[in-house]
This record gives C-alpha cells, structure tokens and sequence, in this order.
C-alpha cells in the first residue's frame, strides 16, 4: 500500500514538472483598432484626413469595440510583433505595443480595475502610426494625456478603449489630429 502510494505520488510530480518545464512559453496576442480623426481643439488642421487601421481582424465585426474582443494576432506570426505588460491589482500599469505593417500602437498608461459598465479612466501615452499618417508619429500634446477606459484588466490581460483628443505629428509642423480606438493584449508579462 505504502509503495503504491508513494508510486503514484512520484509519478504525479513528474507529471507536473515535466508540464512546467516542456519550454513551452505564452506568446502575446494582440487586436488593435486605430480611428485618426480632426484635432480636439478649434483650428488644428489634421493633414492625414479621418482614417481607419487595424492590427487584428480583418473586418468591422472582427474588431475590437466595447462588446467584442475582436480576432488577435500572434507575435512573431504573419508580420505581427506584439510585446506588453500588465501589472497591479487596484489599480494596473500597461505598456503595450502592436505592429503589423505599416500600422503600430504603442501604449503606455495606468488604468483602473475596473470594467466598461463602470465607466472609470485611467490616463497614459499613445503613439499611433498609420499608413495614412505617412510613417509620422502621432503622439499626445505634451500636458495632454490620453483617456484610457478599460472594458476588462486583469495581470497579464487588458481590453481598453483609448481617447486622444489632441495630438501632434512627429515631424510635420502644425498637424494636429485626435485619436481614439480599442486594443486588447492578452498573455503579457504581469
């Protein structure tokens, strides 16, 4: 009896460290969804012109929104490279960054834990490039930093929807955009 106790009880522990230890490693996902719109503030001029980009799906319905996770793309797969961070328990420091082509969205920010219904905001960074913005950079007016709502956080996971009310172009004098969209990481480093 005692043999067959402690054999199974040998042969579990193997079982469990072989699953921990097989190499096998979690790989960031991403969905992003970009909406580069005319700046926040009376006489900006946004050159780009109100355009739509996307890391993820590849149509309205496989987008993220307030109601839909959208389709996630893997890093390292399909031209994607997608790196993040979510960490904290009350509240949840994010930093994220999807890119695919000619379209990446970088984030970085604290958010609440909370969810979409409770209509809580953190604030953060974000820097968006589009093939509509040429290559350029938009990134927030400094002492104007984004709104950044989560619709779930959790360690290692976040969906939030991102608010830009006045951005500039990196390297165009006098272009000022907004920008707002959703973006989900998922397996991030916590």
């Amino acid at each position: 009896m005692t043999l067959r106790t402690t054999t199974g009880c040998a042969m579990a522990l193997f079982l469990l460290s072989s699953a921990c230890s097989d190499g096998t490693t979690i790989t960031p996902r991403a969905a992003v969804r970009i909406s580069v719109n005319a700046p926040g503030e009376p006489g900006g001029v946004c050159q780009f012109g109100p355009h739509e980009a996307y890391v993820g799906g590849d149509a309205a319905s496989k987008l993220p929104d307030a109601y839909n996770f959208g389709t996630r793309l893997v890093d390292e797969e399909n031209g994607t490279s997608i790196s993040c961070r979510v960490a904290g328990s009350e509240t949840f420091r994010i930093r994220g960054s999807a890119r695919r082509g000619g379209v990446t969205l970088s984030v970085t920010g604290v958010v609440p834990n909370a969810e979409w219904d409770d209509n809580q905001t953190g604030e953060g960074e974000v820097q968006v490039v589009t093939s509509g913005t040429v290559g350029q950079s938009l990134v927030p007016i400094e002492g104007k930093p984004c709104t950044l709502r989560p619709v779930q956080v959790a360690p290692g996971r976040i969906w939030a929807q991102y608010n830009c009310t006045d951005m500039e172009a990196s390297r165009q004098q006098n272009t000022f955009c907004s920008s707002t969209g959703f973006f989900v990481f998922e397996n991030c480093d916590r």
